[in-house]
Order: C-alpha cells, then sequence, then structure tokens
C-alpha cells in the first residue's frame, strides 16, 4: 500500500458549508511600518492583508475587492438620518491594511453608527459570483474586547433596504492582531466576520436569493471601529487542508 499526501485544489462553487455569518479568526498580514501622509517624518505600524482563511477556505488577498465607505452627514436612502461629524477620516477603511481604522467617539449623545459601504469593486451593482462560498470580508475593532451586537442591512436596487440581519458578539473572530500606533485605541482587538448575499435579508424579512445584486451594505452597531471590508469576485481556487485533503491509493501486490 502506497499513501500520498497532496493539496486539493476545489472551485468555490462546491462548498456549501459556508453559507452563513462566519467567524474570522485567521489572517496572514505583511507587517511593516508606513510613513503617516499628514507628517512622513512619522511613521505607523502596518498590517497589509496577504490572506484570510473562513474554515477550510484560503482566501488571498489578491483576489478580493474593495468598496467605498460612506460616513457623512444626511440622509441615505428611506430617511435613515445619522450624525457624522465625530468620525474620523473615513477613508481609512478602504485599504487592505487593517490596522488602519476609522476611530468614532460613542459618546452618550450620539446615535448608533452606520457604516455605509458602496460602489463594491468600483461599480454599482454586487452580485453574487461564488456560489454558497462568503462575498464579504469585514473586520472591525473594540476596545471592550466585545463587540456589541451589530445590525447589517442589504442596500438593494431602487435604495430599497433589506431588514436588519443581526451579527451576535459571538459571531466575530479574533484576529489576534491588536490596533498599534493609534494614539488611545492602540490595543484594541482587530476581530473578523465573513458572510454572503444569502445570509442578508430582503424588505419582508427573507433570505436574498443567490442571483440578487445589491448596491451596497449598511452595518450598525454601537461599539464599532471599522478597520477593513472587502468582497469577492468570482470564483476563486482556494486550498483544502487536512484529512479531506489526502489523496489515499491503495495497491495490492
Amino acid at each position: 500500500m502506497k499513501i500520498f499526501a497532496c493539496f486539493t485544489m476545489v472551485s468555490l462553487f462546491t462548498l456549501s458549508a459556508l453559507a452563513t455569518v462566519v467567524p474570522i479568526s485567521s489572517v496572514t498580514t505583511y507587517d511593516y511600518s508606513a510613513p503617516l501622509p499628514e507628517d512622513t517624518s512619522q511613521s505607523t505600524q502596518a498590517y497589509q492583508l496577504v490572506s484570510i482563511t473562513v474554515g477550510n477556505t484560503y482566501i488571498p488577498a489578491s483576489s478580493l475587492m474593495l468598496g467605498q465607505s460612506q460616513l457623512e452627514s444626511g440622509q441615505y436612502a428611506n430617511g435613515i438620518e445619522t450624525d457624522w461629524s465625530q468620525v474620523t477620516d473615513p477613508a481609512g477603511v478602504d485599504n487592505f491594511d487593517i490596522n488602519d481604522l476609522v476611530a468614532r467617539d460613542f459618546g452618550s449623545l450620539t446615535p448608533e453608527k452606520q457604516w455605509i459601504i458602496t460602489h463594491i469593486g468600483g461599480g454599482t451593482y454586487y452580485e453574487n459570483m461564488n456560489g454558497t462560498a462568503p462575498d464579504f470580508l469585514i473586520f472591525a475593532a473594540t476596545n471592550q474586547g466585545i463587540i456589541d451586537p451589530v445590525t447589517i442591512q442589504a442596500i438593494l436596487p431602487a435604495n430599497y433596504l433589506g431588514q436588519p440581519l443581526r451579527i451576535e458578539s459571538d459571531n466575530w473572530g479574533d484576529t489576534g492582531k491588536p490596533i498599534t500606533d493609534q494614539n488611545q485605541n492602540n490595543g484594541q482587538a482587530i476581530k473578523g466576520i465573513a458572510f454572503s448575499i444569502t445570509d442578508l435579508l430582503d424588505p419582508y424579512g427573507a433570505p436574498l436569493q443567490d442571483w440578487v445584486a445589491i448596491k451596497g451594505l449598511i452595518i450598525t452597531g454601537n461599539n464599532l471601529d471599522p478597520t477593513h471590508f472587502s468582497a469577492v469576485p468570482e470564483p476563486i481556487q482556494f486550498v483544502l487542508l487536512g484529512l479531506g485533503a489526502l489523496g489515499i491509493r491503495h495497491r495490492r501486490k
């Protein structure tokens, strides 16, 4: 008997177990010191994403695409009104450095904060191209070690909003990376989740079908400092690790 061990390459289309909100606790980053844009004589720590592992799915950061975060005053869609006057550096979240966070003031007089993401990949709409594999990856930080429950709504065509999907505190995975060189935010745990379009809800509270195109997402919560959002745009190849990836050949003599 001969045993041949190998990594098996499988399309994301074949993986159905990830069609749910999944914690992200395994990331690979390239860590380096980067000059501050406002003062190039000073530097800060950067955690540049290299890859993310969700369950048995290895996703290289080079396959991901970013969105456009909106953190501003005014109304959106069906009259939801927010006060963004205390939000700093709204563009900080739209890159692959998960140590570059949007710090927000959660004083007692401020309402729950919204994080609006549109133009995913630079387009008007995002469509599920990965079957039942995760479509979206979100990272955030909190100085309490626990992220309070948040809700995620789909922004649908004509600016209709889906019903809020509640994300519980224990849905978030700890990446093991703390916020560094960000003044009062130092030491905050960076946490992540992955989910699919089919986890989101339509205006009546039913799960979205996998063919539905969305314009973006609205994430609402209290102690949530965003650090990164990205989407998986198309089927990619990933490495399945573990016993199920062993090719075993039996040969009797």
